[in-house]
Formats: C-alpha cells, sequence, structure tokens
C-alpha cells in the first residue's frame, strides 16, 4: 500500500528476523511492519490448531487486520521463512496520523476487511480442502455483500443462488414463512442449488442482523471442484446433511 509506506517514510526502524524466526506481537502496543526482503509465512489458529494459511514477501504489510480488530478471529502469527528484513511502525503512530488523514483509516479498513475475509476463507473446514492456488482463484471473483437487517439474501423458489460463506453477522432461514434456522460466522447457505440438489432454493435467507456473506462465483466453485474430490466430497456430504433437515421436517407427525 503506497499510501502509508510514503504516509509513514521515515518514522520507522529496520528489524532483521533469521530463518524460522517467530515476529513478535505485542497486543498492548502492536507493532506493523512491511516486508522489505524476505518471505514471511502466515498461519493462523483454528480449532484443530494452526494451520499455515500463505505467505507474504516484500512490499506486504503485517498486523494490520490484528491491529485494527483484534478481537475478530482468527488470530494470526507470522514466521519468516528465511532472512527477513522488515520496517516496523509503532500503531499508536498510525492511529494519530489515521485521525488527521480520513481516507487513510478508510485504506486500512479496506486491508484489514481483505485479509478478515481472507483468513476465513482459508480456515473453514470446506474451503481449507483445497490448496492456495484453488482458493486463491475461488477469491478473485468472489463478492462481499453487506446485507441491512431483515434483507434478503435469497428467495424460496426464486433465482438460483450463489455459493454464500458468512463472514459476520446471522442469517435466518425461513420456509414458507416458518423459521427454520440461523446460520452464523462460518456457516454457507445455498450450497443445495450449487450441486443441483434442487432447481430454485427451498427457503428464504434473510439477514437477522447487520451481515456481511462472501458471495463465490458458480464457474468457480465448480472449476476447483474439479479439481479436489476431498472438497467435492465434503460440500456433497453438507448438501446431503441439509436435505436430510428438509425431509424431516416434510415428514408427516
Amino acid at each position: 500500500m503506497d499510501d502509508l509506506a510514503n504516509a509513514l517514510e521515515g518514522s520507522g526502524r529496520l528489524a532483521r528476523h533469521e530463518a524460522g524466526d517467530w515476529l513478535p506481537w505485542r497486543a498492548k502496543s502492536p507493532v506493523i511492519r512491511r516486508i522489505v526482503s524476505g518471505r514471511v509465512g502466515i498461519e493462523a489458529e483454528t480449532e484443530s490448531g494452526w494451520r499455515d494459511i500463505g505467505e507474504y514477501g516484500p512490499g506486504e504489510w503485517l498486523g494490520i487486520r490484528s491491529a485494527l480488530h483484534p478481537d475478530l478471529p482468527p488470530r494470526l502469527r507470522w514466521r519468516a521463512i528465511g532472512p527477513v528484513e522488515c520496517e516496523e511502525y509503532d500503531w499508536t503512530d498510525i492511529e494519530r496520523r489515521m485521525r488527521q488523514r480520513p481516507e487513510l483509516r478508510m485504506a486500512l479498513e479496506q486491508m484489514a476487511r481483505e485479509r478478515l475475509y481472507g483468513a476465513i476463507v482459508a480456515t473453514h473446514p470446506l474451503f481449507s480442502l483445497l490448496d492456495r492456488g484453488a482458493r486463491k482463484r475461488l477469491f478473485k471473483h468472489a463478492m462481499v455483500r453487506m446485507l441491512a437487517p431483515g434483507e434478503r439474501l435469497i428467495e424460496q423458489q426464486g433465482p438460483r443462488p450463489h455459493l454464500y460463506l458468512v463472514a459476520s453477522g446471522r442469517l435466518r432461514i425461513e420456509r414458507d414463512g416458518q423459521p427454520l434456522a440461523l446460520r452464523g460466522r462460518g456457516e454457507i447457505v445455498g450450497e443445495m442449488s450449487v450441486f443441483g440438489f434442487s432447481e430454485h432454493p427451498t427457503a428464504d435467507v434473510t439477514a437477522a442482523e447487520l451481515a456481511e456473506v462472501i458471495e463465490f462465483r458458480d464457474d468457480d466453485v465448480m472449476d476447483v471442484a474439479r479439481g479436489s474430490a476431498a472438497f467435492q466430497r465434503k460440500l456433497a456430504d453438507i448438501c446431503r446433511t441439509r436435505l436430510l433437515e428438509i425431509l424431516r421436517m416434510d415428514a408427516p407427525d
């Protein structure tokens, strides 16, 4: 992010890290880093432990999402893949500059959200079955949608939906006006139509509160599915589970 580099020019300090070093993080006094040389591996905390989700190289920034939104999971950590040099900046100094330049805060918020979405996808039980290249292809055309409370995402018997991953907030699932379930952060909707289990949506999906969803293009989902048998099986298992739920609800008492 060139604007940030220009705004902070001359205020950082050069730090060197050897291969295998963990880049320290202090929650009470965060440090933001810009990689000057070398590569840094990124790991995210999941329910089953820490997972490798990618790596960054020269010019990339580390720690912005963690500083802006320290309470939003997943937690991240960084490790030098080889010798690494970084420019380090105190977050208190960046906060001062953001107060002076609202456009800088907006740019940083945008970067933080993009990093958050990428981490959510990389640590998800379904999407984590894909390799980095496949996740990158899937995310290339993805779109983030902000939903106001009560806004409809999917209409029962309406147009065929896409595959959606809930990034924040909750979605209300209703069928024939009857509430069925709430889907929250990390859950997916729209999977029944993607794999052809139903020609039209079987339920209404609306935002129960302010929510964000990541929308994936059907062609991209099918493309990565063809390259990953594990992804296909997992998505099919999710569809079968949802189909059984529908059949149980339709069964006579």
